[in-house]
């Protein structure tokens, strides 16, 4: 219901500004001076109200891509104040100066262009921006994934108050190669940090268990130790 209602609003301003638009033109210019450069500027000047309040609007009701637009947002309005100052620049120069018709409206398409061409780059760099933080936050939750098993695996052993040295030295030691690692999009990666990930949850079934495998859980925690050394050599590409 709220987004229908700025919807309507929006409408609303868009059809009333252009009306107030259009209709200051009228008022304001003589008959005689109504030509097409006047119909021109009309459209123009009515264009320049259109982007500016659909901007605004638009950047509220569309909340799929509100990331990637606030992400843009900055450069977005650079072309917005860049194209409106322009603009009428162009129309104020054309008037004053009596440019043919012609060359005002190639000047304005031009600037029109222009406008559309920087705005949809700035809308796709600031996607692609917020595509690579995705996958970056992405990445980073894995090797949280892998540093929260290691915390299982360390709680599940002291709640088994289980006094083995080498054991004990080998969770403390994979944990810690695990707090420095770096994330990584490579497949060999991934597959490794897999590999970890079932080892890790062997060892913790295994200490979890009835009575805890000593020398399976040494293996399986030497596994996570030799897996950890092939995938430190990993990092984001």
């Amino acid at each position: 219901m709220k987004s229908n209602n700025i919807s309507l609003t929006s409408l609303l301003l868009v059809i009333g500004g252009e009306f107030l638009i259009v209709a200051s033109f009228f008022l304001i210019v003589r008959q005689i001076a109504r030509g097409p450069v006047f119909y021109l500027d009309i459209g123009v000047v009515t264009a320049i109200y259109t982007i500016i309040i659909s901007r605004f609007f638009n950047l509220w009701t569309d909340k799929e891509n509100f990331d990637a637009k606030i992400g843009g947002l900055g450069l977005l309005m650079f072309f917005v104040y860049a194209y409106t100052l322009f603009a009428i620049a162009g129309i104020i120069f054309g008037v004053s100066a009596l440019l043919p018709f012609k060359i005002q409206l190639m000047y304005q398409a031009i600037l029109l262009f222009l406008f559309v061409a920087g705005s949809y780059l700035s809308q796709s760099s600031a996607r692609f921006a917020v595509s690579v933080g995705e996958n970056e936050q992405a990445l980073k939750r894995d090797i949280r994934s892998l540093a929260e098993t290691m915390t299982s695996i360390e709680m599940a052993y002291h709640a088994k108050n289980l006094n083995w040295d080498d054991e004990q030295q080998l969770i403390v030691k994979v944990k810690e190669k695990v707090r420095y690692l770096s994330a990584s999009n490579n497949a060999s990666a991934k597959q490794l940090e897999s590999d970890f990930i079932n080892e890790a949850q062997d060892v913790l079934y295994a200490i979890r268990s009835a009575a805890p495998d000593k020398q399976l859980i040494n293996t399986k925690l030497k596994n996570c130790d030799n897996l950890l050394n092939q995938r430190k050599q990993f990092y984001i590409n």
